[in-house]
């Protein structure tokens, strides 16, 4: 737990509220889930530091895998002495809560979940970002929860009966690619919230939200995730009034990561949200940036539909550091002559986190949701 993360979007968030910024990881461990988890930046962080400077509560956490890279390897724990944390703190702060881990992990006992919701209820200054890959789990709770009406939290302690959901909880979803988008969509639509946000982080692949398709009823329906519009994919009928997403939150992998984010997937989600005024904040762009020259022919042919780099041109002698190709499909090419021809592609270059920054044609996007 601590205050003043440097992480962007909960930095964001909590400078709109004029609250601190903070962690609280009232739950250790967690196991990978999606491709995104690969170079889980925790999974390194306890692996290599945190299980050998505090090693009464992070040791035994992790593994290595097949190409030695650490991983949570599912064991979780409760972290008793972090779980009042909040309530000693008296200034508003917006928490992202379970930063080094999933508070929606299987392992984790529901009876866990009850004394950690039972500390945000009793605790309403404060705002709590749950971020999950997991949204099954966190469907599955909050539909128990709101079965049990103001008995949800009975027996903890909280001043007075409360119902699900929680005014200060928003509720937040992981998708990598469109397969993602579509299997946790729904399910965080499903679940009732006062805020939905998406982290599209690690981005590996196109996302549209909005055709997200679902079963309804007896049929199969697409929708705008964004805006709550919805058809039938077979048939005539069409509406509007779904639940929607409300903030959306995007960025590239970084972590010596060998998987670009192609930078046209970035400005198609900053696209889709703007159209329907979605607040949209771009984290990052990982450990590969978008190259560019500054010269107004390579960005003439960057911009091009059929080639990535003025042709006759190799990367190197324009100056590119490290140059990867990387597909509108996500396929990645370290050489120009490998990618097969009449293929698209995006000449990116390997320049580290920090150096390649967060600034997505011209500016920072770090909008967040007007809330009273």
């Amino acid at each position: 737990m601590g205050d003043h993360t440097p992480i962007e979007w909960v930095r964001a968030l909590a400078e709109k509220r004029n609250a601190i910024p903070a962690t609280w990881n009232p739950i250790d461990g967690c196991s990978r889930a999606t491709a995104g988890c690969r170079l889980c930046y925790a999974a390194q962080l306890v692996h290599v530091r945190l299980s050998k400077s505090i090693p009464g509560r992070y040791a035994g956490l992790t593994e290595l895998d097949a190409q030695n890279v650490p991983r949570f390897n599912g064991v979780v724990r409760l972290a008793e002495h972090v779980l009042d944390a909040p309530k000693k703190a008296r200034r508003p702060r917006v928490y992202f809560v379970c930063d080094m881990a999933d508070l929606f992990h299987p392992n984790v006992p529901w009876d866990w979940l009850d004394r950690i919701f039972a500390t945000m209820a009793a605790t309403p200054q404060h705002t709590y970002l749950l971020l999950t890959k997991r949204p099954d789990v966190l469907m599955a709770y909050a539909g128990l929860a709101v079965q049990c009406g103001e008995h949800w939290l009975a027996g903890q302690a909280v001043a007075q009966a409360v119902r699900w959901p929680l005014p200060n909880v928003w509720i937040g979803t992981t998708v990598t690619d469109q397969k993602d988008a579509a299997a946790n969509i729904p399910l965080l639509l499903s679940t009732p919230a006062v805020m939905r946000f998406i982290s599209a982080e690690p981005l590996l692949g196109p996302v549209d939200l909005t055709a997200i398709q679902r079963p309804f009823d007896d049929c199969l329906i697409q929708y705008d995730a964004l805006d709550g519009r919805w058809h039938e994919v077979d048939g005539f009928s069409a509406g509007y009034g779904m639940e929607r997403i409300n903030w959306v939150i995007a960025g590239g992998e970084s972590g010596g990561s060998d998987r670009p984010a192609h930078p046209d997937w970035f400005r198609s989600l900053r696209d889709q949200c703007t159209a329907v005024g979605v607040p949209f904040l771009f984290k990052q762009w990982g450990e590969f940036r978008e190259f560019d020259t500054g010269g107004p022919d390579v960005e003439t042919v960057e911009a091009d539909d059929q080639f990535s780099i003025p042709v006759g041109y190799h990367p190197c002698e324009l100056g590119a550091i490290k140059p990867h190709f990387v597909t509108p499909d996500g396929r990645c090419f370290q050489h120009f002559h490998d990618i097969p021809e009449g293929t698209p592609a995006r000449l990116m270059e390997r320049a580290g986190k920090k150096a390649a920054g967060r600034v997505l044609d011209g500016r920072t996007w770090d909008q967040v949701p007007e809330v009273a």
